[in-house]
C-alpha cells in the first residue's frame, strides 16, 4: 500500500503527457499557407478587390462569429485577423477559433498577437498558423505580416505559400508592388499614444520616410476598438474590436465599439470604411 501514492502520481503524469501529445497532434498545421493558396487562386493578379480587417477576438466566440459573418457578408476576397485570437496561446484554446474560421466562407489569414504568444513563445500558434513573420501576394498588393509583439521590426520573412529564401523587411518594401504592412501592435502616432508599440515607431517611421510611396497602409489590432490615424503620411488603421472586451482610449478619433474594416483596393490606391457591429 505504501507504493500507492507514487503509482497514482506516475499515472497522473502519464495521463497529462498523453493529453498533451494528443492536443499537439490534433491541431491543424500551417493554416495560413493553405489560406494564401486559396486567396491567390481566387484573385490571380487582380488589381481591384476588397478585403476585410478585424482583430482581438479572444474571450467572446459568439461576438467573433457574429463579426466574422458580418465581414464575410460584404463578400471580400479575404479577411485579415490582426492577432489575439486566443487569450493565452495554449494548445487547447485553438480548437474553438479554428472551427469558427473553418465555417467562414471567406479565407482568413491570421497574424500573431501578444496573447497568442504567451504560452511557450507562441509554439502552438506557429504550429496552427505557420511562421510568425511572413508575406504573401494578393492581387497586385504585397502583404507583409510582422510579429512586433516583442517591440521589434527585425525578422526574416517567409513567403507564403512556403518557398524561396527568407527575405528581410527592407528588401520587401523596396519592390515594385504596393505594400500593406500588417502588425498587431500599432505604432505611436500624433493621435494615438496609448497601448501602442513605442519602440517600433522610430524604425517604422524611418522605413516609411524611405519607402513611403510604396507602402499604402499599416493595418493593426491590439487596441480594442477602432481608430484611423497616420504615420509619416501613411494611413494607420486599427481594428481591434472583434470580440475582446472593449477598451477606453484617450486617442483622438478612437471609437470604443465592436467593428471590422472593409478595405477597397483600386490599382495602387486603397480606401477603407469601418463597419460597427453592436
Amino acid at each position: 500500500m505504501k507504493y500507492k501514492p507514487v503509482f497514482c502520481a506516475v499515472f497522473l503524469l502519464v495521463c497529462i503527457a498523453c493529453a498533451l501529445l494528443w492536443l499537439k497532434h490534433d491541431l491543424p498545421q500551417h493554416l495560413n499557407s493553405t489560406t494564401v493558396q486559396q486567396i491567390q487562386k481566387n484573385l490571380n493578379d487582380a488589381g481591384n478587390f476588397t478585403f476585410a480587417v478585424l482583430g482581438d477576438s479572444m474571450d467572446n466566440p459568439e461576438k467573433f462569429r457574429c463579426i466574422l459573418a458580418a465581414a464575410a457578408a460584404q463578400a471580400p476576397a479575404f479577411i485579415v485577423h490582426a492577432g489575439d485570437i486566443t487569450r493565452f496561446g495554449s494548445a487547447r484554446e485553438f480548437a474553438g477559433p479554428v472551427a469558427i474560421l473553418r465555417a467562414c466562407p471567406v479565407p482568413v489569414v491570421v497574424i500573431p498577437g501578444n496573447h497568442d504568444l504567451e504560452t511557450e513563445k507562441g509554439r502552438f500558434f506557429e504550429q496552427v498558423f505557420g511562421p510568425l513573420d511572413f508575406y504573401f501576394q494578393a492581387g497586385s498588393f504585397r502583404f507583409i505580416c510582422i510579429n512586433n509583439v516583442d517591440d521589434v521590426l527585425d525578422g526574416s520573412f517567409i513567403r507564403l505559400p512556403e518557398g524561396d529564401a527568407p527575405q528581410e523587411l527592407e528588401g520587401l518594401v523596396a519592390g515594385k508592388a504596393p505594400v500593406c504592412i500588417v502588425m498587431h501592435q500599432p505604432p505611436a502616432t500624433a493621435a494615438i499614444t496609448e497601448h501602442v508599440s513605442v519602440p517600433v515607431t522610430a524604425p517604422l517611421a524611418a522605413l516609411l520616410q524611405k519607402h513611403g510611396p510604396g507602402i499604402r497602409a499599416i493595418l493593426c489590432g491590439h487596441i480594442h476598438g477602432y481608430a484611423a490615424t497616420e504615420l509619416e503620411g501613411v494611413p494607420v488603421i486599427i481594428s481591434g474590436g472583434a470580440g475582446a472586451p472593449l477598451q477606453d482610449n484617450k486617442g483622438a478619433g478612437f471609437v470604443r465599439r465592436f467593428n471590422f474594416v472593409l478595405v477597397s483596393v483600386r490599382g495602387r490606391s486603397i480606401s477603407h470604411t469601418v463597419h460597427f457591429v453592436d
